[in-house]
């Protein structure tokens, strides 16, 4: 059975058992955001009941603007929230943001350090995006580390680091 979340701000949040919430994700994550707005309030009293999951969807939500405005300062706070309980793509979509100086404070060195660790750590998502950061460099050595990058997470099974690898040119011969 589902439990009932708090409701943030005095909303009420209806009650929906785990098959409802599973068609909601599945719909919004199609893009339907009629779905995204039924889950987002859900999210938030997750996210307030410290499930750092539920803090990284409702950050991607409102990061997204798919069941709300576009609001980047929202989407940095949930993210944090998120990765500072211990959700690793909560980290991703912080250190994201952080690059670009979106909704945050820019930095991008600390959000490549965030980034490097997290790769280094197991996280195929933070090598390609990673690799992202730092292939418009264009220098030689830029794109022997985002090659390097691209190849942990292609070897992990990441499809999206495949296609980019692939795409990538190759490196002169020596």
């Amino acid at each position: 059975p589902a439990r009932a979340p708090a409701a943030p701000a005095g909303r009420p949040i209806p009650l929906l058992p785990p098959a409802a919430l599973t068609e909601l994700n599945t719909a919004c994550q199609s893009g339907d955001a009629s779905a995204c707005g039924k889950m987002l309030p859900v999210v938030e009293a997750e996210c307030a009941q410290k499930i750092a999951a539920a803090c990284r969807f409702a950050g991607f939500l409102y990061e997204r603007g798919r069941g709300a405005a576009t609001n980047a300062a929202i989407a940095a706070s949930f993210y944090n929230q998120a990765c500072e309980g211990g959700d690793k793509m909560g980290c991703v979509g912080f250190a994201l943001l952080q690059a670009r100086g979106t909704g945050v404070i820019q930095n991008e060195a600390k959000a490549q350090a965030t980034l490097q660790q997290l790769c280094q750590d197991g996280v195929l998502e933070a090598c390609t995006q990673l690799a992202l950061l730092i292939v418009p460099g264009g220098r030689p050595a830029d794109m022997a580390r985002a090659r390097e990058l691209l190849t942990k997470a292609c070897d992990g099974q990441h499809a999206r680091a495949c296609e980019m690898l692939k795409s990538m040119p190759r490196a002169p011969a020596k």
